[in-house]
């Protein structure tokens, strides 16, 4: 049933939503056995949104933190000079070529830099 709700929810949503659903093990704390489907479908809401709550908090507190401090001009954006900047401090310089390479596969749009 897990992988059910996640490939569902993998077309609209982020797939590190569905991977910190299962990674936090959100699912044991509620009841998916039984004939009772209202009672499955309520347990299933309840645990989507305890994993979105998770998934928003891990959000905003690391993840938001962390590309703020590489968003040198407070853009919203990290472009090409300053994911640069982020390889450079994590011990990993990239060349230039890997750095193209490396924000085209991270800008999911297409509009030339690294979106949050």
């Amino acid at each position: 049933m897990l992988k059910n709700m996640q490939s569902c929810y993998n077309e609209s949503v982020p797939q590190s939503f569905a991977e910190t659903f299962i990674e936090n093990d959100a699912v044991k704390y509620f009841d998916f056995t039984g004939d009772d489907d209202s009672l499955k479908a309520a347990n299933v809401s309840a645990a989507l949104v305890a994993s979105k709550t998770a998934y928003e908090v891990i959000l905003r507190d690391q993840v938001t933190v962390a590309f703020n401090k590489f968003d040198a001009d407070g853009s919203g954006a990290i472009d090409k000079e300053e994911l640069g900047e982020l390889s450079k401090e994590l011990g990993q310089e990239l060349t230039d070529d890997e750095l193209v390479k490396a924000l085209k596969s991270l800008d999911v749009n297409n509009d030339g830099v690294i979106d949050l």
